[in-house]
């Protein structure tokens, strides 16, 4: 049906994991359900797994069949089986949920980093988050290469000066642009490592910002 949703990891605002194998936005319904919240240094994690979920307006999500596991280090681990559950911090809504989950570039490189894990554990392929992870690095790194060896050939009395400068650091970006789908592709298939795949970007344009700076000095 065109409003379920079947077999799919969920980052919430707060930083908790939803693994969800079954959504029905007309039933209100989830089967199937694993929510993953990482402790802080006052709070232990928490992991709840339940076969099944209801949603009303009145009383938000009641789990169902299920067991909640606490966490407080990590080498305890202390089991409670349920019959019925509230989950108040399980806020979404089914059609929040039915949503799709949070474009990776909203969430923070630690954000993305457990949502990832959470992937990993339930056998999803994570390649390209992976390297849209890295990306958040590299990136500004590519934009501080493209402003060093910009500034140099806009200054340059050759070849046109200033908008000889511009003309070559925009062509460049665009060049970026269209690398970084390249990268994407190849490193979420698995080709290369995600993380070198991340980089290659920038070893390609780094490369020609030193070639054009050698050939303005000189």
């Amino acid at each position: 049906a065109m409003d379920d949703r079947y077999n799919f990891a969920f980052a919430s605002d707060e930083g908790r994991v939803y693994r969800v194998y079954t959504l029905s936005v007309r039933e209100k319904t989830l089967n199937d359900v694993e929510i993953e919240e990482r402790g802080g240094p006052r709070r232990p994690g928490l992991l709840i797994s339940a076969k099944r979920g209801h949603w009303t307006a009145q009383r938000g999500w009641t789990l169902q069949s299920g067991v909640l596991h606490v966490i407080p280090n990590e080498t305890a681990d202390l089991a409670f089986s349920f019959d019925s559950l509230v989950d108040r911090r399980l806020k979404e809504t089914p059609q929040e949920l039915r949503a799709t989950e949070r474009d990776p570039a909203e969430m923070r490189f630690a954000e993305l980093t457990r949502f990832i894990k959470a992937l990993e554990r339930s056998g999803a392929d994570v390649n390209t988050l992976k390297v849209e992870r890295m990306l958040k690095i590299a990136i500004p790194v590519t934009c501080l290469i493209i402003a060093l060896f910009g500034a140099p050939l806009a200054t340059s009395s050759q070849r046109g000066g200033a908008a000889y400068g511009i003309a070559v650091s925009l062509a460049t970006t665009v060049f970026f642009l269209v690398l970084i789908q390249l990268t994407k592709a190849i490193g979420g298939k698995g080709l290369i490592s995600p993380d070198m795949a991340a980089w290659i970007p920038n070893l390609l344009v780094g490369s020609f910002a030193i070639i054009l700076l050698a050939r303005v000095r000189t």
